[in-house]
C-alpha cells in the first residue's frame, strides 16, 4: 500500500518542527559547555587563591622564627608558589615587619597575577599573611 503524500497545505505549514531539535540540541550543548568553563574557571581561581595565602602564612612564619631572616622566607614563599602554580614573571613577594601589642609582627605581601580564561573579574591577586615574631 502506497502512504499518501503530504499536500501542499502540509508541507507550507508554518507550525511544523522539523529541524527544531537540531538547533535545540546545539543550543543546549553550548549552555552546558559555558556552565563547565565557569566552573573550571571557578575552581581554578579558589585553587590559585587558596595556594597564594598558604604560601605567604609559611613565609611570614618563616621570617618570624627565632633566627630566622626575610631571605629565607622569601625563598620559600617564592619555591611554594613555582612549584604550585608555576613561574609567574608579573609576580612579586614582599616582605615587612609592624608594630604590635603582642609584639613584632612579619607580614609577607603576595602580588601575583589571576589564570582568567574570559576577561571577568580581577587581573591581580594580593594576599598577606603575618606571623608574630619570636622573642629571644
Amino acid at each position: 500500500m502506497l502512504a499518501a503524500r503530504p499536500s501542499e497545505a502540509q508541507r507550507q505549514d508554518p507550525s511544523r518542527d522539523e529541524g527544531s531539535e537540531v538547533v535545540s540540541h546545539i543550543l543546549v550543548q553550548f549552555l552546558v559547555l559555558l556552565v563547565v568553563m565557569i566552573l573550571l574557571q571557578s575552581a581554578i581561581l579558589v585553587h590559585t587563591r587558596n595556594t597564594t595565602i598558604s604560601a605567604a602564612g609559611e613565609g611570614a612564619r618563616r621570617a618570624a622564627l627565632l633566627g630566622g631572616n626575610s631571605a629565607e622566607a622569601q625563598h620559600r614563599v617564592e619555591a611554594l608558589l613555582e612549584s604550585l602554580l608555576g613561574h609567574d614573571p608579573g609576580r612579586s613577594v614582599v616582605l615587612s615587619t609592624r608594630p604590635d601589642p603582642a609584639g613584632a609582627v612579619a607580614v609577607v605581601t603576595v602580588r601575583t597575577t589571576l589564570p582568567v580564561f574570559f576577561t571577568l573579574g580581577p587581573p591581580l591577586l594580593e594576599v598577606q599573611g603575618s606571623a608574630v615574631m619570636e622573642a629571644p
